[in-house]
């Protein structure tokens, strides 16, 4: 004797109506919950692939707008060291060039040498323990740098600090436009005061 069910037909169409209604809202839930329209593969692969490249791509600019904050930051630091030290040069200019008077007695040169040799050690102070994140920017080894500051790959920049200790400042002169740097030529007067009445710079 065989048993048989008899399930109605409008019962079939129900159910299978509140399994589709359900996933519908389970489906829009998760939109509501995300913010986004896709979700997964399945909502739209197509879709997916394109918002992905574009998330990428505002992901890559959002690195590379840190990058020119950091680069610029660094080159900030470095740019206010380099006004101190110029600071400090014109100053020995003016020093040495009151030294240069018959008015001057010996002990009065002593004073002026003095002063110049704490500017020169603070100048060679400053070359050697200017930092940005442990990186020296004025002792001459950060050299051929790059920074990505774009989204592509081609979209860098390229920079070069020179030494700028005392040992090094004036040997060079340096011109734009790619121009290479040529050694400067010692041009100093002759003065007419002694040996122990001369200025070191």
């Amino acid at each position: 004797m065989s048993l048989t069910t008899n399930i109605p037909n409008a019962s079939l169409i129900a159910q299978s109506s509140a399994v589709s209604a359900e996933k519908t809202v389970e489906i829009a839930m998760e939109r509501l919950g995300t913010g986004l329209r896709i979700n997964r593969a399945g909502d739209d692969s197509a879709g997916l692939a394109i918002a992905q490249r574009h998330n990428a791509n505002i992901l890559g600019l959002a690195g590379a707008v840190r990058n020119s904050a950091n680069t610029q930051s660094m080159l900030s630091v470095a740019d206010n060291a380099m006004s101190g030290i110029g600071d400090k040069l014109i100053r020995v200019n003016e020093l040495a060039t009151s030294a240069y008077n018959p008015t001057i007695k010996s002990s009065e040169l002593k004073m002026i040498q003095k002063e110049i040799d704490h500017l020169i050690a603070e100048i060679d102070r400053n070359s050697n323990h200017t930092h940005f994140n442990h990186t020296a920017l004025l002792d001459g080894t950060l050299k051929n740098s790059s920074s990505l500051v774009g989204g592509r790959a081609g979209d860098g920049i390229s920079f070069s600090i020179a030494e700028a200790s005392s040992s090094s400042l004036g040997a060079y002169v340096f011109y734009a436009d790619g121009v290479a740097a040529a050694a400067a030529a010692p041009s100093a007067p002759a003065n007419s005061v002694t040996t122990a009445e001369d200025i070191v710079v």
